[in-house]
Parts: structure tokens; sequence; C-alpha cells
């Protein structure tokens, strides 16, 4: 690794507890890559011609993946010795469906409540980012429903309002 190498300030990534699994792994990735050892994530030995010392390289991988987990997780998977074994392992067990992140923005929109202290508009964009986030992850609100739970989220102040919209 050469001295003008940039790398990214990882105090603030929380341990992976198993929700979340592709902010955590994106977030992995990007730094193992910046340290020059994410190979390891994917392969069984150095590319040829490389220079690199892979079991130095798997054991500061693994050593990171493991320092980054829960400590039920880590006792998991810290049995394996291989960087490898490991993203593979969380891979096939988190990676198909990220529950977490489904569960987190499906949560955030259904608890969102518009105020009186905020201007209407920018509660709405609040909304809608909400909805976006949803649809991001794949699931599916039809438009009428999306309108019809905003007027459900009005503030009291609006009342009138939302009666006049449900019999429009």
């Amino acid at each position: 690794m050469n001295s003008n190498t940039f790398i990214p300030d990882m105090s603030k990534l929380d341990p992976f507890d198993g929700k979340n699994y592709k902010m955590w792994s994106d977030k992995m990735e990007f730094f193992l890559s910046q340290i020059g050892v994410d190979y390891c994530l994917t392969k069984d030995s150095a590319p040829e011609n490389s220079g690199k010392d892979f079991e130095k390289d798997n054991k500061t991988c693994r050593g990171m993946l493991l320092h980054y987990m829960t400590s039920a997780l880590y006792l998991i998977y810290s049995k394996s010795l291989k960087a490898k074994e490991i993203w593979d392992a969380l891979k096939t067990k988190y990676g198909s469906d990220d529950y977490g992140t489904k569960k987190y923005a499906c949560s955030r929109w259904l608890n969102f409540r518009m105020s009186d202290d905020k201007p209407v508009l920018q509660q709405v964009h609040e909304y809608e980012y909400l909805c976006a986030d949803i649809i991001a992850e794949g699931i599916k609100i039809c438009e009428m429903f999306q309108a019809n739970c905003l007027l459900e989220k009005l503030p009291p102040s609006w009342q009138t309002y939302v009666n006049s919209m449900k019999h429009k």
C-alpha cells in the first residue's frame, strides 16, 4: 500500500447486526478496496504478478469484516479463516432480501405525521421522499393509495380539507 492511499474513516460504521446488509456491505467493500485487500472477498489467492501477499491481505480483510460485526455474529463467523468464506456466507444469508432496510423504510413511512408547526409543503416533500424510499426498496404502492394516506397524515387543522377531498 503506498503512503498516498486514501483511507476512509470507518469509525462511524455501526457493526453489522443482521440488518441493513446492503448498506453495510457496500461500505465495507469500499473500505477494503481503499486499503487494497478487497480481492480477498472473491479470490483464494493474489492476482498473478501483483506482488501482493495473500496470507497477510486475507488476515487484514478477515479482521476488518469481523471487527465490524456485533459480538453475536463475530462468534458465528470467526471460525472461518478466509475472508471470502465469511463474505460469501453473509451474502447468502443476508444479501438476497435486505429485510431490515425494507422494514425501516416502511416504519418511517407508516409513522410519518404532519404537524402545524412546519410548512405543509416541506412536509409533503418529506412524505414524497419516504414514498420514494419504499419504492426504491422494491415495494409497490399505487399512487391513489399514496395520496389517500397523505390526506390521513395531514394535521388536525386540515380536517375540513381532508373531508372535502374524501368526498370528491
